[in-house]
């Protein structure tokens, strides 16, 4: 696996992970084992399962829908949320991460000009933001300018 594939694997990974634990599904107990907190992952799970099929009337729920189906890579429907999500309030506090995600769901689907287009409007829209330094790796990687 070459040097830069097996950093987006990590990339990923991390990002799943921080997902999950941030969700409070995984737990560490306080002998150091992990532990997944059931009511927690139901209780995730029911959410984001409320957000897509009661159809999302919220920009958050348009948000907790992307992140579902991006963290179980349907990346149509993920970027169908986000891009949603986006219109309804592209200054709510999860647009910087759902920018950055659209132009992943992009990449996924093979439609780099698109993908290189999301990066380049989250790196200028949110330069500062944790998520853009992904971003400006994602542009160069695809061979664009990140100013």
């Amino acid at each position: 696996m070459g040097g830069n594939k097996l950093i987006l694997l990590i990339v990923i990974v991390a990002g799943v992970i921080g997902f999950v634990i941030y969700k409070g599904v995984v737990k560490v107990d306080p002998s150091g084992n992990v532990v997944v907190d059931q009511a927690a992952a139901d209780s995730a799970s029911s959410a984001a399962s409320s957000a897509t099929s009661s159809g999302p009337t919220t920009a958050s729920d348009l948000y907790t829908k992307g992140d579902a189906k991006f963290f179980s890579f349907s990346y149509g429907d993920a970027a169908e949320a986000y891009e949603a999500a986006l219109k309804m309030d592209e200054n709510h506090a999860s647009a910087p991460n759902a920018m950055y995600r659209l132009g992943k769901c992009y990449e996924e689907m093979k439609k780099n000009k698109e993908a290189l287009a999301q990066y380049q409007k989250a790196l200028s829209k949110y330069p500062t933001d944790s998520q853009a330094t992904n971003a400006k790796k994602r542009v160069e990687l695809l061979g664009g300018q990140t100013n």
